[in-house]
């Protein structure tokens, strides 16, 4: 796999990739025959569909399914290895390519800038105060309990606590 980045700004990057036609022809082999053993062909017993009758029935799916996959597949690799911390989603440009030749293709993205934090120690700050969480959390109860109420039409229903459970009950 021959790997060429270029940083196109302090955020940005230009992974270009070439995949040698082993790696193709192999992914092409896994690609028919996960294919052979899902489809059902009329005159085949599944499994055992000839390769050529795939690739006239479903050549063009298999070729973007193939694509799709080298591409997500060297791609993470690249990014584990070299440690970049993506933060879009690449945008991929493939060039147009055959089952027995070699696969290359571009992606542009964004990566996490690279800073140094100075002088933060010994800072003062002032610490802000939130709005009441005593009030924040009868709400969130209240609106629960509304939530789970559950009329009985033969008896009024009537909220109780338990002395045993913080949990509310209803009795009749």
């Amino acid at each position: 796999m021959k790997i060429d980045i270029d940083e196109l700004s302090p955020v940005q990057r230009k992974v270009r990739v070439e995949l040698p036609a082993e790696t193709v022809v192999g992914e092409f082999s896994r690609a028919y025959k996960n294919l052979s053993q899902r489809v059902r062909v009329k005159g085949f017993r599944s499994g055992k569909i000839p390769r050529n009758v795939l690739q006239g029935m479903y050549g063009d799916e298999v070729k973007g399914e193939v694509r799709s996959h080298l591409v997500e597949e060297s791609l993470g690799e690249i990014v584990k290895d070299r440690n970049l911390q993506i933060v879009s989603r690449p945008e991929v440009e493939t060039a147009e390519f055959d089952e027995s030749g070699p696969f290359s293709f571009s992606a542009i993205f964004e990566v996490k800038p690279d800073f140094e934090v100075k002088n933060y120690l010994g800072m003062e700050v002032e610490k802000l105060k939130s709005p009441s969480q005593r009030r924040k959390s009868k709400r969130r109860c209240s609106g629960c309990k509304k939530a789970m109420l559950v009329l009985n039409s033969s008896k009024g229903v009537k909220w109780c606590k338990k002395a045993t459970s913080s949990r509310s009950t209803l009795k009749e």
